[in-house]
């Protein structure tokens, strides 16, 4: 379990690096990138709230299941920002429509 905990501890942050260096690539943003990945701390703080409430003990299952559920809320996010960046270069203005507008129209058939 030791061990374990140790590659843990020296991994994920050269993955959640490398994680960064990737989505800044693809969105040619170094901000936007940060956006994606503060979801990551927040499903942290609903998986601990989640345990804590339902009185279940933090095991190493948990947390590979935390990091299951942090890629899907990066991976949301992504493609929201995707879908935003594409509306403003669509529109040529700063601001378009509000941030709210691009989950509804990444849902619609183009």
């Amino acid at each position: 379990m030791e061990r374990l905990t140790g590659i843990l501890t020296l991994s994920v942050p050269i993955a959640l690096l490398v994680i960064y260096c990737l989505i800044a690539s693809f969105l040619r943003s170094f901000v936007q990138p940060l956006l994606a990945l503060a979801g990551i701390p927040m499903a942290f703080v609903g998986a601990v709230a989640g345990h804590l409430a339902l009185g279940y003990e933090f095991s190493i299952t948990s947390i590979f299941g935390l990091l299951a559920v942090s890629g899907g809320v990066v991976n949301d996010t992504i493609l929201l920002m995707y879908r935003y960046n594409h509306m403003v270069r669509e529109s040529g203005m700063p601001f378009p429509r509000p941030p709210g507008s691009a989950p509804g129209r990444s849902c619609s058939p183009a």
